[in-house]
């Protein structure tokens, strides 16, 4: 009587069955590949299929099986390596585009709104105390063509493009079709615009308790 250990789940049910097979008028060869079909595994129904194509050749069945559970282990292993990987690869990308990518946005936003500050109180001052601040900082010598507005609308834009573009890329790291990543990408970028406008509060505020 052949003894299955029980946690093999469904698995130990279908070699029971294929035993009983066996012992009957069917081969055991071809009770291995009513399990592999039976049961919904790519593995499995390789590796039986493997088992009964070793059986009709005469090879050892004992040294199959080792080898067969060594590669199964081995590539387990990869496979959770794998996952791994891109879980980590994915908690960056979403780290950049949703947490990185506002926060400098913002500081740039707050730079600019300083930047354009000084340089309106340079230049109503007026007369010599004028030039010699503008010499020292030199903000008087061209004006600033890039408003505080104009970049948090780049902000807007580049959060949502890249937002788009990381849920593709996510898409095709974890299951290697663009339609599964792209569901997070109105997530992504409505979590990225929200923060980059807390960002922007924060920052100024952090900012003119200094200034």
């Amino acid at each position: 009587m052949v003894t299955i250990s029980p946690e093999f789940g469904p698995l130990s049910e279908e070699i029971k069955i294929a035993t009983q097979k066996s012992l009957g008028i069917e081969s055991f060869s071809e009770a291995l590949k009513i399990i592999g079909s039976r049961i919904d595994s790519k593995v499995l129904s390789d590796t039986t299929k493997f088992f009964a194509q070793a059986l009709h050749s005469g090879g050892h069945l004992a040294q199959l099986i080792e080898t067969t559970a060594s590669d199964i282990k081995q590539t387990n292993r990869l496979k959770n390596e794998l996952v791994t990987s891109t879980k980590m690869y994915t908690l960056f990308i979403l780290f950049v585009v949703v947490i990185a990518s506002p926060m400098l946005i913002a500081v740039s936003i707050q730079f600019l709104t300083i930047l354009g500050g000084i340089q309106t109180k340079t230049q109503d001052l007026g007369g010599s105390g004028s030039t010699t601040m503008a010499a020292q900082t030199g903000l008087a010598m061209s004006s600033i063509s890039i408003t505080p507005e104009f970049m948090q609308t780049i902000g807007y834009f580049l959060i949502i493009t890249n937002s788009l573009l990381a849920s593709i890329f996510i898409g095709i790291l974890s299951g290697g079709k663009i339609r599964d990543g792209l569901k997070y990408a109105p997530l992504m970028a409505i979590t990225g615009l929200v923060l980059l406008t807390i960002f922007v509060q924060i920052i100024g505020g952090v900012i003119h308790g200094f200034v």
